[in-house]
């Protein structure tokens, strides 16, 4: 079997395609990890200021909800 040189160039090309997915992958995860911890401490901050039983989660998820009616995900899903 001949090898093609344009065929091998589109080989690389298609790892660098997907090295390039991988990297910008890692970076959405990076900063949606970033977002949860910084949530997760802001309800932890608010929940140690007004103490248990005052529905801060409830009333944050609605209000996240209403804001961001246009975006579909784990995170706006009831």
């Amino acid at each position: 079997m001949t090898e093609n040189k344009d065929y091998i160039k589109l080989t690389d090309l298609k790892t660098k395609i997907w090295q390039a997915q991988y990297k910008a992958y890692r970076a959405v995860n990076t900063e949606l990890i970033s977002l949860y911890r910084d949530i997760g401490q802001s309800i932890a901050a608010k929940q140690e200021d007004l103490g248990w039983g005052q529905k801060i989660i409830q009333k944050l998820s609605e209000d996240l909800q209403n804001e961001f009616q246009r975006i579909a995900g784990s995170l706006m899903q009831t």
